[in-house]
């Protein structure tokens, strides 16, 4: 099995800590080990420092993996490329769909049947994540997990009002939160 050490080297060659850190970074990789995912899904991939540690185990654990962004941002540029060529170093396996969540549904819904562990963080306003919670979750299995990033975090409350309001105690169990931003959900 890659070593957790191992991995987080590789996600540092990408942006700043302050996108994605060590905890986070562990957090992905403990679920994913103790729970040995066959469809994992990220929708906001950006300079791709969690898609790291998931393209990562995947090479471990052989699961499906699909990558979700649209790159609509101002550093969208630099990020795809950055991106690009991460994926061609590592050798990276996965299917990418270079489009809006809203929009990627559609054809994720033509290659899998139902998600093991999903990550989002595209948009981080509220009708943002309330529409990926609402596209998404219905596709995650029972027993599956979805995490959140920037749960709880001060400069971006929509994240965590979409949650409050979507992600239900009569539909999921919310497990916690961890390294002070990243909230996480299991499907009943």
């Amino acid at each position: 099995m890659r070593l957790f050490d191992e991995i987080y080297e590789k996600v540092e060659e990408s942006s700043h800590e302050t996108a994605f850190n060590r905890d986070q970074a562990r957090i992905f990789y403990s679920i994913i080990n103790l729970n040995k995912p066959k469809v994992v899904v990220e929708i906001g991939v950006q300079f791709g420092r969690s898609a790291t540690v998931l393209a990562e185990l995947q090479k471990v654990h052989g699961y499906d993996l699909h990558l979700i962004d649209g790159w609509i941002e101002e550093v969208s540029s630099s990020a795809r490329e950055h991106f690009k060529n991460q994926t061609e170093k590592h050798d990276w396996s996965f299917t990418f769909y270079p489009v809006n969540s809203d929009i990627a549904i559609d054809d994720l819904k033509k290659n899998i049947d139902e998600i093991d562990f999903i990550h989002i963080d595209g948009g981080h306003e509220y009708e943002e994540v309330k529409s990926d919670i609402l596209l998404y979750t219905p596709l995650v299995k029972s027993g599956g997990f979805v995490v959140f990033d920037d749960y709880g975090h001060d400069s971006l409350p929509g994240v965590f009002q979409a949650c409050e309001e979507v992600m239900t105690p009569d539909k999921f169990e919310f497990i916690g939160r961890y390294a002070n931003k990243t909230g996480v959900y299991k499907k009943l």
